[in-house]
């Protein structure tokens, strides 16, 4: 069960700089920071959220089974209340599994809850068929997130009927009728790539989007705008290597207006966040809102969250007016703002202007994500957030100094707080908790001197965090502890850049996008396998002994067809003899290749594999009425033994 909060690390919270206003976008994730192995842990976290107090908080990937049966589950899951919202990360392929491992964290009181499709290291994607090897199996998935909300909205039904029961007996005690609070369970969303391996279309992602959405609650897809390769790339490789395709978040926007789509990948800054969220692609239609002045701290927080064009006029919503639909809110066709004569709604805060709209995208993108930049630079990053994108007046943070002081608040009594082992080391240790402040002054002066002390004095073994600040934050110039966030001209921030293309459904574009020096289909890189180059002939043979497979499958389905139409004709028979002819062809290929796998270079394969088909296809050609009839039967089982990219 959660833990209450310590005192200590309750009073540690963020004390904003001023009180909080009531905002309509405040739900919404605009900006959320990436869920980071071992990196975006609860210390980390804590200090993002001093840094933003809007910023949407993602804990580090937590396995199912840690959930289930960890003795110490607080040190996973705990987090102080002032770090809401906040989203768990859950790893994990077994739809039971996660169902229960969903409804034992929804206790500690969590915003969100995310299954991890796009995490292409080892550690995950290795084990169990967890994180971006998911994507090759969007029914699994789907039945993943289904399991996960039926077992979450259970739960939430028993602790409301748990919280009834004490409220009526509180009421029957008092002579009064006991009412029970109301919640809603935690949702659920996808956190996805592009696609994996050779399983990299925009058809396949579009596949996979369309049947976990239409099998399960999901609504919300985090998409990193890269492909996975869960051989032969590093997990940092496999976020640099891999071209952006950040187009391909406004493809599924168009394709899927109904759902929303948050961008991650390549954007390192809250200003970036800014320009992406305000971009509409001009082969999408855009039923947002068009904004009077793009450069206002308020009109990312209206693009997404308005049904109306914003006037930033606190009387301009008529509450019995409808509000303008989604085709005369076009660019061509601007909505009109309200009368200044009109009252303010009582349904929503009427200071921003803006409802809350009904589920559709607008042709946008919901959200952005960052990972390495906020976690390299967090007040870079995100101390302009509140301002820039969700429109507060104010940013929570005035400067780093403030900063500092109110995390030194949290960490001091967290030292220790899971362990303390026999020989004295504690969990968390100091050096632990110091490590998420580290880079709070990058690119600054005195920030390599000052982290430099920092080490020399964690290696004494100091018996306090506030040891460590005391004796060395001095190499931090005032001017850079007392500067506040950098706040540019809104207006003159440069506009996101992306392809003006965009893949369509059907199609396969982006396919088999290899690694640089892989050798491409139909020829070479000139490296060989094992040199720094890619697979080489061992890896074009099976793809020959694949290809193989599904001309025999071809063969198998045709003799199925003839036998079935009765007709028993020449067509048929002659389709068979096709079919099987292609059979041949392939597995002669396949067989070519991979003898030339060996000792003889890539040409002399292909050359045996030309020599070999036409013999092998005169043979099958005669022999195809039976053998194609006789294989039809094993049809079934050879497609559940067929690994797809797209299974569903």
């Amino acid at each position: 069960m959660p833990v209450a909060p310590s005192p200590a690390s309750t009073n540690a919270g963020p004390s904003p700089a001023t009180p909080l206003l009531p905002n309509p976008a405040a739900p919404r994730p605009l900006l959320s920071v990436a869920p980071m192995m071992d990196w975006t842990d609860v210390h980390f976290r804590q200090l993002a959220r001093l840094v933003s107090r809007r910023v949407w908080l993602w804990t580090e990937m937590v396995v199912d089974k840690t959930v289930i049966h960890t003795p110490n589950l607080d040190k996973h899951l705990w987090f102080p209340p002032e770090q809401r919202p906040l989203v768990l990360q859950l790893g994990g392929s077994d739809p039971a599994l996660l169902a229960a491992a969903a409804a034992k964290a929804a206790a500690y009181g969590y915003d969100e809850i995310n299954l991890n499709c796009g995490c292409p290291s080892d550690r995950v994607a290795g084990a169990g068929c967890f994180g971006a090897a998911l994507m090759m199996q969007p029914g699994l998935v789907a039945e993943c997130m289904a399991a996960m909300a039926a077992a979450l909205q259970q739960q939430q039904q028993q602790q409301q009927q748990q919280q009834a029961a004490v409220a009526a007996v509180d009421a029957a005690a008092a002579g009064a009728e006991g009412t029970a609070a109301t919640a809603t369970p935690p949702v659920v969303n996808v956190k996805c790539r592009l696609g994996v391996d050779d399983c990299d279309s925009y058809a396949q992602l579009h596949e996979f989007v369309k049947v976990v959405s239409e099998r399960s609650p999901v609504t919300h897809f985090i998409v990193h705008s890269r492909k996975a390769f869960l051989n032969g790339l590093s997990p940092h490789q496999n976020r640099t290597v891999p071209p952006l395709r950040h187009q391909w978040a406004w493809a599924l926007a168009r394709d899927f207006p109904h759902l929303q789509f948050s961008l991650n990948g390549g954007l390192l800054s809250c200003h970036d966040a800014r320009s992406a969220l305000l971009t509409a692609h001009p082969e999408v239609p855009y039923t947002r809102p068009v904004l009077p002045d793009p450069g206002d701290t308020r009109a990312v927080a209206a693009a997404v969250c308005a049904t109306a064009t914003p006037t930033f006029n606190p009387l301009t919503i008529q509450p019995s007016s409808p509000t303008p639909s989604a085709s005369s809110a076009s660019p061509e066709n601007p909505a009109q703002p309200a009368s200044p004569d009109s009252q303010p709604s009582t349904s929503q805060p009427s200071s921003y202007g803006f409802v809350l709209p009904s589920g559709q995208n607008g042709g946008g993108i919901e959200g952005v994500m960052i990972g390495r930049g906020a976690y390299n630079d967090p007040w870079g990053c995100l101390s302009d957030a509140d301002r820039c994108l969700w429109g507060d007046d104010t940013n929570a943070a005035p400067n780093r100094r403030w900063v500092i002081a109110r995390y030194r608040e949290y960490a001091e009594p967290m030292v220790g707080r899971w362990a303390v082992k026999e020989d004295g080391h504690r969990d968390p240790s100091v050096r632990t908790l110091m490590r998420p402040i580290l880079n709070l002054f990058h690119g600054e002066k005195g920030s390599k001197r000052w982290k430099a002390a920092v080490d020399e004095i964690l290696k004494a073994n100091p018996a306090t965090f506030g040891e460590v600040l005391d004796t060395t934050l001095h190499l931090i110039p005032d001017e850079v502890l007392d500067a506040p966030p950098r706040q540019p001209d809104l207006s003159a921030l440069p506009p996101f850049e992306m392809d003006p293309v965009l893949p369509l459904p059907h199609n396969r574009a982006g396919q088999n996008q290899n690694p640089p020096g892989t050798p491409k289909e139909g020829g070479g890189s000139g490296k060989k396998e094992g040199k720094g180059g890619g697979p080489g002939k061992k890896k074009l043979a099976a793809k020959a002994a694949a290809a193989a497979v599904i001309a025999q499958e071809k063969a198998a389905a045709a003799a199925a067809a003839a036998a079935a139409s009765g007709e028993g004709g020449g067509a048929g028979l002659g389709c068979c003899a096709e079919a099987a002819a292609e059979a041949a062809e392939a597995a002669a290929a396949a067989e070519a290749a991979a003898a030339g796998s060996g000792s003889e270079s890539e040409g002399e394969g292909e050359a045996a594999a030309a020599a070999a088909a036409p013999a092998a296809i005169a043979t099958s050609a005669a022999a195809a009425p039976t053998e194609a009839v006789a294989a039809a039967a094993d049809q079934e089982t050879a497609k559940a033994r067929k690994g797809g990219c797209v299974v569903s």
